[in-house]
């Protein structure tokens, strides 16, 4: 089976390289895909807003809860973290035709014992809530 990514899931999964990059991370993980998300005009983006998660948010609730941003961490080669693979690989287990932001964000609302599991839920948000509102939202 060919996996078939939307522009936007394109360009979401390239933006969360360059967000693990710019944070000087030496791996790619589901905060780095939900920044991501959240920085694109999206499905995934449309249904965190309306559920009060924003970008500067998320942003800084990754900078105090993870100790891995620091220079000393950074590499110039970038890795999949292990979640984040599992996130993907289930995204792409899709029946629909196109896998877009929406799937990607549901994938990550799966695996609640993520990264970007477990910001969402320090902020309160019910997981399952979100689930259900991005299985009604059209595909982007």
């Amino acid at each position: 089976m060919i996996i078939r990514y939307t522009q936007n899931a394109q360009a979401i999964l390239r933006d969360a390289k360059k967000c693990a990059i710019e944070l000087r991370t030496s791996y790619i993980g589901t905060e780095h895909l939900l920044l991501a998300i959240l920085a694109t005009d999206c499905v995934g983006c449309k249904i965190l807003n309306e559920n009060n998660v924003f970008y500067n948010d998320v942003l800084n609730l990754v900078m105090n809860l993870s100790s891995n941003y620091s220079k000393e961490n950074y590499a110039d080669d970038v890795y999949l973290s292990p979640k984040l693979k599992r996130v993907i690989e289930s995204a792409n287990k899709t029946n629909d035709k196109f896998i877009g932001s929406k799937h990607l964000l549901y994938s990550i609302l799966e695996h609640n014992d993520s990264f970007a599991g477990k910001i969402l839920i320090t902020m309160g948000k019910n997981l399952q809530d979100l689930m259900t509102k991005l299985m009604i939202a059209p595909t982007n």
